[in-house]
């Protein structure tokens, strides 16, 4: 008697949790668990995609700043395309030519897209060419056309620049920013002769 008694408080005051009830607890928590990592994992997907895009955006941003304000202070503008280009086949121009005035000396200027970026062309008065790459190696130009306008021949020069950008990173180059823009040069064909 002495020894069921014994038997009995001591499974009296032992508190814990069957294998059953801890086997459950854990099933629970890891079905939780497996939602937030998922749901973090998504979030951090998210953000990579959009910093990628953001970056893309501001580097196009950046050089299309830097050809807008060359281009507002050309003169003698040109352009062409490469036959069966994207451009081509829309009516309008992937390279653009035009003269301006450096330190006094009267340069050359093309713009030209090809292999995924845009790249400036300078020819100065002695002969000497610069290339240079103006966007960024995180940013693929998709197509960077020109179409070249004017109403008559004593009207500013008017120049629409339309460009398909994505990001380089392969796993969101699916995602595209089209920028379209129309730029006047500020000085007037009258003010060329003179």
């Amino acid at each position: 008697m002495k020894k069921e008694f014994l038997q009995n408080q001591i499974t009296k005051t032992q508190k814990g949790y069957t294998l059953l009830e801890l086997m459950v607890a854990i099933g629970i928590f890891s079905i939780g668990l497996a939602i937030v990592v998922g749901v973090f994992t998504q979030a951090l997907r998210t953000q990579r995609s959009l910093n990628a895009l953001m970056q893309a955006q501001s580097n196009a941003s950046i050089t299309l700043e830097q050809i807008m304000r060359e281009i507002r202070a050309g003169f003698n503008f040109t352009s062409s395309s490469i036959p069966g280009s994207i451009c081509n086949t829309r009516g309008i121009f992937d390279s653009l030519t035009f003269s301006r005035f450096i330190n006094n000396e009267k340069v050359t200027v093309s713009y030209e897209w090809k292999d995924s970026s845009i790249t400036r062309i300078q020819t100065g008065a002695s002969g000497a060419v610069t290339t240079s790459v103006m966007n960024d190696a995180s940013v693929l130009i998709n197509s960077a056309c020109f179409d070249l306008s004017q109403s008559n021949q004593d009207s500013p020069w008017k120049i629409s620049f339309f460009a398909s950008i994505s990001p380089s990173d392969s796993r969101i180059s699916d995602k595209v920013i089209n920028i379209e823009t129309t730029i006047s040069a500020r000085i007037l064909p009258e003010e060329i002769s003179q």
